[in-house]
């Protein structure tokens, strides 16, 4: 409404007949754990997902290099020669430096500065409709409220609370507002200095003397972000430049009951059921089935420049990268030397337990994707 919007005994001689009497009821005691250890194990079965997984895995096997786009189930984007262009944009860079610049406590509000705030305004203790709001972000003398509300921000200090008086306007738009005084209480949440030479000399203690300066080294920071994640970034890309005519259902279901089976083995790390797992983290069965598709996808894709590229990882290859993407996570490096000296099947095994049940098909993704990036222009 402000504006328009975790000891050893002696041996005895036992009687023959005792002394098969005891033997018999060892063996049957024998028997009988057995027993329950055998009935243990057999009524012990795997779980829904682990059954639902390994139905795929026979219709999926790991590794196969094949053309999907002969068989007419995707006609692939450009993934040659590829155009990809990591300067960030001019929103990027102001969004970085509001980022950098932001304060949240010990500054003093001063006009042209932008906040985010949180107001309520109440005229004669009743709140009225269009007179609160939170994290609304303001400058300061922009004149976008009106001038007391503005006004009354200059010179608090960020992170306080406080109140304003601010009078309506005898001509006010809302005619129920009109020439009564409303008081707002507000909470100054942070705050974006205006940007200026002297506030970015300030902020970076003279290492940089112009806004120009600081916001051409804050788009070379960018630049080098977008750069270590330039392999999933061009495959996102060249995945939404792809047309999928059909993803067999034995590639979607055996990605979908991986991801499962994921969420699985972390909520029996964490004592939670794969249910509360998914919650915690916010997913639906719709998300998993989003997740699933764009994986399906990824294996098609992967499979299918594999097959018309002919790359291929021999076993020297394959266990390089299995050892690379399994040290990313550990900083221990006689953990890191293990893995190293671990045999290829000690690796798949370690992998398959908190990653996919496919790590042939995982490794050959990461080298096509290197393959597309290594051919593609980088401005």
């Amino acid at each position: 409404m402000l504006n328009n919007k975790k000891k050893k005994s002696n041996r005895t001689t036992l009687n023959p007949v005792l002394t098969i009497g005891i033997i018999a009821v060892g063996v049957l005691t024998v028997l009988m754990a057995v027993y329950y250890i055998v009935k243990e194990i057999v009524i012990v079965e795997p779980a829904p997902q682990e059954i639902e997984a390994q139905k795929y895995r026979e219709q999926f096997p790991d590794g196969e290099s094949k053309d999907y786009q002969k068989e007419g189930l995707l006609k692939l984007g450009q993934y040659k020669g590829r155009t990809f262009d990591a300067n960030p944009t001019e929103e990027e860079v102001d969004n970085e430096m509001e980022a950098k610049m932001k304060v949240k406590k010990d500054y003093i509000v001063k006009n042209g500065d932008g906040v985010i705030v949180d107001y309520e305004g109440k005229v004669d203790g009743v709140p009225f409709e269009g007179g609160s709001s939170e994290d609304y972000w303001l400058v300061v003398g922009s004149g976008e409220f009106l001038d007391e509300f503005e006004k009354g921000l200059v010179g608090k200090e960020v992170g306080s609370t406080f109140s304003v008086d601010v009078p309506f306007p005898k001509d006010y738009f809302e005619k129920s507002l009109q020439g009564k005084t409303s008081v707002f209480t507000i909470t100054s949440k942070s705050c974006v200095p205006k940007i200026t030479d002297r506030s970015i000399a300030e902020k970076t203690k003279n290492k940089y003397q112009t806004v120009s300066e600081y916001r051409k080294f804050l788009a070379a920071g960018l630049k080098k972000d977008k750069m270590e994640t330039i392999d999933d970034d061009i495959w996102e890309e060249l995945r939404k430049d792809t047309e999928f005519e059909k993803i067999p259902k034995e590639i979607r279901g055996a990605a979908k009951a991986d991801f499962i089976m994921q969420y699985q083995n972390y909520g029996e790390l964490n004592d939670a059921t794969t249910e509360e797992i998914l919650a915690d983290f916010g997913m639906t069965d719709e998300d998993v089935d989003a997740l699933a598709k764009e994986a399906a996808q990824a294996y098609m894709m992967s499979r299918t420049i594999a097959s018309i590229e002919n790359i291929r990882l021999d076993d020297i290859a394959y266990k390089n990268a299995l050892v690379e993407v399994m040290s990313e996570e550990e900083e221990d490096e006689k953990e890191i030397q293990s893995l190293k000296e671990s045999s290829i099947e000690s690796l798949e095994e370690q992998y398959k337990e908190f990653n996919t049940h496919y790590p042939k098909d995982d490794m050959l993704l990461l080298a096509v994707k290197k393959f597309v990036v290594e051919n593609a222009k980088v401005k």
